[in-house]
C-alpha cells in the first residue's frame, strides 16, 4: 500500500524532542542522554551516547545557519573539558571518558559556507552533519524524522615531501635558522645511533631510544623569526616551551642533555 507524505516546517523544541524519542533514526545505536544542559556556554541542545559509548554533542536548527558550527564548537570545548564530570552525572549511560566527544550538526539545509568551513576542523573532531526531514502522512497524520548524513567536502590533497631543510627554510631570519640548524645538528651528534631527527608536517621530531625508555623527547616548530621547541622533562615528567632566540639555549641545551640521561642515552663524547 501507497501512502503520501507531506514534508513541513518543524519547531526546535519539537525537533529536539522526536530526537530524544528515537536517536537512532539518526544512526545506528545512539541513546538519548539529555537535553538543554546549562554549560557557561549556554544550553546544550542534546546529548547522546553512541555505540562505542562515545559521547555526542549535536547542535540543532530548524533553519540553514552558518553560526551553528561556531556554537556547537563552543559546547564541543567544553565537554571535552569536562568530560571525567560528564561521566559522573552520566553514569548509568557508561560513557567512555577517555575518548574525544563526537559533534553533530542537524539542520534542515548547510550552506556551502559552512560545508567548506568544516573541511579545515581537525581531524581529531569527528564532526557529522545530518539533514532532517519532518514528514507528515497525509491520511494518518502519522509524523517522523528522516536523517539524511551530509558528506563534509575533502581537504585539499598537497603531494609533498617532508624535509629538515625545507621545514627550516620557513625561516626568514638568518640568525634564527642558523641556530636551529645548528641545535638539530649538535642534538644528533650526541649520540647518532640513539638520535633520529624526523621531518613531519610543519615540524621537526626528535626521537631517541636509550636503556631506560625509547620516545619523542622535542619538537621543533619554524617560524619566520624564530623557531619554537617543546621538549619532555621526563624527571618532571612535563613538556617545557622555548622561543629561540627570545629565550636561553644555553637553558633549552641543558634541559634536553637531562632528559637524554634519564632516558638512558650514553652520550657519544664527552659534554
Amino acid at each position: 500500500m501507497m501512502f503520501e507524505y507531506e514534508s513541513t516546517d518543524i519547531d526546535e523544541r519539537k525537533l529536539e524532542d522526536m530526537v530524544r524519542q528515537a536517536p537512532h533514526l539518526i544512526e545506528d545505536g545512539l541513546k538519548f542522554v539529555d537535553r538543554q544542559r546549562r554549560t557557561v556556554r549556554g544550553p546544550l541542545d542534546v546529548l547522546l551516547v553512541d555505540s562505542g559509548n562515545a559521547l555526542v554533542v549535536a547542535e540543532l536548527k530548524t533553519n540553514d545557519d552558518d553560526a551553528m558550527l561556531m556554537q556547537a564548537l563552543d559546547y564541543f570545548d567544553y565537554v571535552s573539558a569536562n568530560l571525567d564530570g560528564f561521566g559522573r552525572v552520566y553514569k548509568r549511560f557508561n560513557i567512555d571518558v577517555k575518548q574525544l566527544p563526537r559533534l553533530f550538526l542537524i539542520a534542515p539545509s548547510f550552506s556551502q559556507t559552512l560545508l567548506n568551513r568544516c573541511k579545515w576542523i581537525n581531524e581529531d573532531v569527528r564532526i557529522s552533519l545530518f539533514l532532517y526531514k519532518y514528514i507528515i502522512s497525509k491520511g494518518t497524520k502519522e509524523d517522523t524524522l528522516v536523517f539524511l548524513p551530509i558528506k563534509i567536502p575533502p581537504m585539499p590533497k598537497m603531494e609533498e615531501e617532508y624535509s629538515i631543510s625545507k621545514l627550516l627554510s620557513y625561516i626568514k631570519d638568518d640568525s634564527a635558522k642558523e641556530s636551529a640548524e645548528r641545535f638539530l645538528k649538535e642534538v644528533e651528534s650526541w649520540n647518532p645511533k640513539a638520535v633520529e631527527i624526523a621531518p613531519r608536517k610543519h615540524k621537526v621530531v626528535i626521537n631517541i631510544s636509550g636503556s631506560k625508555i625509547t620516545k619523542k623527547v622535542a619538537e621543533v616548530w619554524p617560524g619566520r623569526k624564530y623557531w619554537d621547541v617543546e621538549v619532555l622533562d621526563l624527571e618532571e615528567g612535563k613538556w617545557q616551551g622555548f622561543r629561540i632566540p627570545e629565550d636561553d639555549y644555553s637553558e633549552l641545551i641543558s634541559l634536553l642533555k637531562r632528559t637524554f640521561t634519564e632516558a638512558g642515552v650514553k652520550f657519544a663524547k664527552s659534554e
